[in-house]
């Protein structure tokens, strides 16, 4: 009796155990697939059967996440994938953008074959987020065939040398146009009220994200209801949108570092605490655009004085004979320092100053960063640049 009763019992705490496994393997299941979503395609193409036809994204293209062949000018791809998101359909090496989610239909269709290539197509499915993503498409198309439009009505202008100059200058406005046309497509989409959420996160992936907008693209990624926040295309937006923002909202004043000059003087920046603001330049002295940018500003120097910017000049070069032969030749080797390694790493980190040359402008009287990353203008007006960034504190 008692080797039945044990027995009953170990059966009992087996099965309570197994129950307990698939019980645990559902769970699991909703936490690390929550986003799993079901997909079948379907299309009818010319290209020879066996062909294959895969889905992959654009952070893995090597690894087919699904896979079929044609047969008999048809293929259906059907399986799982992990979450929403835009992939692409791969065939022939062709590359068809495609969002997919779950309860949708997809039909390739396609439109052109260069032989038994497929150069062109378009899928047909109920999917909101596909369709507005080929309406911004095909609005993008629309607006660059009528900038090429208006450039090919400047050809009798270009021919009159009454109208030439006035040619010219409409040519670069309307490259410009054509320039940043996406960019400017991609940002009012994305801040669109009605944008789809998919859509909106797909374009803030290739977003660039800066002091301008990190703001405005952290209050948008409120917007997006909680069933995307758990894709990967909403954590890579907002990856992208808090390091920006921890990025400003935490810089550190500028510190108060005491480097020498070739004379030997160390900087001291209480010194220039009456100046409205210091324009740190960081150089080196075989960077020759940066000495051109020294040279202008060498002859601008009296304007900034009664602007009441101070140009101080900073570099991390390691050779010193080098540094201070040009400091010399460029006339400014009392105003001159050289940083060490520690005090360079902290401009890199904490101030984005990687590339040469880079400017930064301080406020004088405690040292808080105005621009980490001022932008010297090209058309020389470096005065009336830097009086308006003051201006707008």
């Amino acid at each position: 009796m008692r080797f039945f009763i044990l027995l009953i019992a170990v059966f009992t705490l087996c099965s309570c155990h197994r129950s307990g496994n698939k019980g645990d393997s559902s769970v699991q299941d909703t936490v690390f697939f929550p986003d799993l979503i079901k997909v079948a395609i379907t299309g009818e193409t010319k290209i020879p059967d066996s062909a294959k036809v895969l889905i992959n994204t654009d952070e893995n293209t090597l690894q087919p996440l699904l896979q079929a062949y044609v047969k008999d000018g048809r293929f259906q791809l059907e399986g799982e994938l992990a979450e929403p998101n835009f992939y692409n359909l791969v065939i022939q090496g062709q590359k068809f953008k495609v969002y997919l989610e779950n309860g949708k239909s997809y039909q390739l269709v396609v439109d052109q074959y260069n032989g038994n290539q497929v150069v062109a197509a378009h899928f047909e499915t109920n999917s909101e987020a596909m369709n507005e993503y080929y309406d911004m498409l095909q609005a993008f198309e629309q607006e660059k065939r009528k900038l090429s439009n208006k450039s090919a009505g400047l050809r009798e202008q270009f021919d009159n040398p009454k109208t030439y100059s006035e040619a010219v200058e409409r040519s670069g406005e309307l490259r410009k146009e054509r320039n940043s046309l996406y960019d400017d497509f991609k940002k009012s989409y994305i801040e669109k009220a009605n944008t789809h959420p998919a859509l909106k996160l797909f374009l803030m992936k290739e977003e660039q994200i800066g002091r301008a907008n990190y703001v405005k693209y952290a209050e948008i990624l409120e917007t997006i209801p909680d069933s995307l926040k758990g894709i990967s295309l909403y954590r890579v937006a907002e990856k992208k949108v808090s390091t920006v923002r921890d990025f400003y909202e935490n810089m550190p004043d500028f510190p108060n570092i005491i480097p020498r000059n070739p004379n030997g003087d160390s900087l001291r920046l209480a010194n220039y605490k009456d100046q409205k603001a210091l324009l740190l330049v960081f150089w080196s002295s075989w960077n020759s655009e940066s000495k051109d940018d020294i040279r202008q500003i060498k002859n601008q120097s009296a304007s900034m004085a009664a602007s009441g910017i101070k140009p101080i000049f900073l570099t991390w070069e390691k050779n010193y004979e080098d540094w201070k032969k040009a400091s010399g030749d460029l006339g400014i080797s009392k105003d001159s320092y050289r940083l060490n390694v520690t005090d360079a790493n902290f401009m890199s980190e904490k101030y984005g100053v990687t590339r040469l040359p880079h400017y930064i402008l301080v406020n004088a009287s405690d040292l808080s960063i105005i621009n980490h990353s001022f932008t010297y203008p090209l058309n020389g007006k470096l005065i009336e640049a830097l009086q308006q960034r003051l201006n707008e504190l």
